[in-house]
């Protein structure tokens, strides 16, 4: 049966050894918090900066690009589209660049999607573990992504404000269990802003929630990302400025488990492929001002049934675990 996963090509910055350590609230027997450093200096903060020229950012792999503009009809917008809504959401959520390393063809640069969301040190984003580190189910060695970057309302590749990534949380299981569908969810810390030494949320202005303890499949959703690819290939999509990764692209519907294996991964139909992957699922969306509240990120596509009746369908990786809050709480007490 073909399922795929939404892995995409990130930088990272690796240290030495990941340093450890167990949540006070966490067995030592059981999956415990790692905590990562990636850049903690402003000479490594600039070269991740210098490193992302618009050559390089023009050469990650997406479809090709089409001067095509047939708008996506109305009846399939809900399977994906160009998000043309304002509020808060162009400021929140943001591209993820990165490199990582992919076996038997060296360091590849990708992208991802992460949001912006409410904290304590108001430089907290969540988006899918593997856009960070690449998980061992499918490649055998340890290096995390490097020269990771994010940029909050990313559009047109046009300039604006970035920031490179103090430190990751990640659960470990993710980092030392292969064949681990089932945590594919990070949270990570920013650092300040590199002109005015000011925390990400201060000068965005905005975050989105977040809220634990829920149980999922959560109602209706909004999932958004910033997909290379299509997978309809159908002209109104394919090669399209929010399905080549150059502008935020939006699906939304009814959320469902996943029905393939038991997990707290849910989904609805959605074109949306790399690139996407670490974008939000929203529930209580309110559309007019661009708030609503993170309870998955998006991690595999799959189909949601057995032959012959199939349907493709974008799954997002729970949140609201209390798993979740330990990694959630570690990130935004860290005082930068």
């Amino acid at each position: 049966m073909r399922w795929i996963v939404l892995f995409g090509n990130l930088l990272t910055i690796a240290s030495a050894h990941p340093f450890e350590f167990v949540s006070r609230d966490t067995p030592q027997n059981e999956p415990y918090v790692v905590e990562k450093f990636l850049v903690t200096t402003k000479d490594d903060a600039q070269a991740v900066r210098d490193y992302w020229t618009p050559e390089r950012l023009a050469s990650i792999d997406h479809d090709p690009i089409s001067t095509n503009t047939t708008p996506v009809p109305e009846n399939e917008k809900y399977r994906g589209a160009e998000f043309n809504g304002k509020g808060d959401i162009p400021r929140t959520v943001g591209r993820l660049l990165y490199t990582e390393l992919i076996e038997g063809s060296g360091w590849q640069d990708s992208s991802c999607t992460a949001t912006l969301v409410r904290s304590e040190n108001k430089a907290t984003i969540v988006t899918a573990a593997h856009c960070l580190k690449t998980n061992l189910m499918t490649q055998n060695h340890t290096e995390w992504n490097k020269n990771i970057l994010f940029l909050p309302g990313f559009r047109d590749d046009l300039p604006q404000v970035n920031f490179t990534i103090n430190r990751a949380y990640v659960e470990s299981s993710w980092v030392y269990e292969g064949l681990n569908y089932f945590n594919d969810r990070a949270f990570a810390v920013l650092n300040s802003d590199f002109d005015s030494g000011k925390a990400a949320g201060l000068v965005i202005g905005a975050a989105q929630d977040i809220q634990f303890g829920t149980e999922p499949p959560y109602g209706t959703l909004y999932n958004l990302g910033y997909p290379r690819y299509s997978h309809d290939k159908e002209e109104f999509r394919y090669g399209s400025p929010a399905f080549t990764g150059r502008r935020l692209a939006a699906c939304y519907g009814e959320a469902e488990v996943w029905w393939r294996f038991p997990s707290d991964l849910v989904g609805f139909p959605c074109h949306m492929s790399g690139g996407s992957s670490g974008g939000p699922h929203l529930a209580n969306f309110d559309m007019e001002r661009g708030v609503g509240t993170v309870v998955a990120v998006n991690s595999i596509g799959d189909w949601n049934a057995p032959p012959p009746e199939q349907v493709l369908y974008e799954y997002g990786m729970s949140v609201t675990t209390s798993f979740s809050k330990l990694l959630y709480e570690a990130a935004q007490g860290v005082k930068l």
